[in-house]
């Protein structure tokens, strides 16, 4: 298994409670893509990860981009224990596909995710563009309503100008 991907397939939490005690060196509370602290395996389920690159909170909802399976999976509420599925997925009609493509509803490798608390944001590195959902989709595999870094939702196109992104 590459290395980077060992390190990568959960994501540690800490509850609320413990934000007010953080230090150096404390436990977290909950394991997100594992079913436990010691289970390091990576999968392409609503319980797993493939390679997560950034998760974003906005205090209610956990968003992670899930590179490896070129996805988002979205918690509807913030785990409180170890191993709990996603309850929605962007970027794949279903929790088991993991299939890259350049479309409305597709991604290769997002790296980065966040919420304004009325748009989602969802960055592609390496098909350099920047997808924007109006809210936070309630269903599988829904359909981006604009893209920024590209002039249609199929074209993949480097640049480096008003309407294009390197990377």
């Amino acid at each position: 298994m590459d290395y980077r991907l060992w390190t990568a397939v959960a994501l540690l939490l800490l509850t609320a409670t413990a934000h007010a005690d953080l230090r150096n060196g404390m436990d977290a509370d909950v394991v997100v893509g594992q079913p436990d602290f010691n289970t390091a395996d990576s999968g392409t389920t609503r319980y797993t990860f493939k390679g997560p690159r950034f998760a974003f909170s906005d205090g209610e909802r956990l968003l992670v981009a899930d590179g490896g399976n070129h996805r988002i999976l979205v918690y509807n509420s913030i785990p409180a224990s170890n191993g709990a599925p996603a309850d929605v997925v962007i970027g794949q009609a279903t929790f088991t596909a993991g299939n890259s493509s350049t479309s409305q509803t597709r991604f290769n490798t997002p790296t980065n995710v966040f919420f304004d608390g009325k748009r989602l944001y969802i960055v592609e590195y390496l098909y350099y563009r920047v997808l924007i959902y109006n809210t936070i989709p309630a269903a599988n595999g829904a359909p981006a309503d604009l893209v920024m870094g590209q002039s249609s939702f199929g074209t993949k196109t480097l640049g480096t100008s008003q309407t294009r992104f390197n990377a």
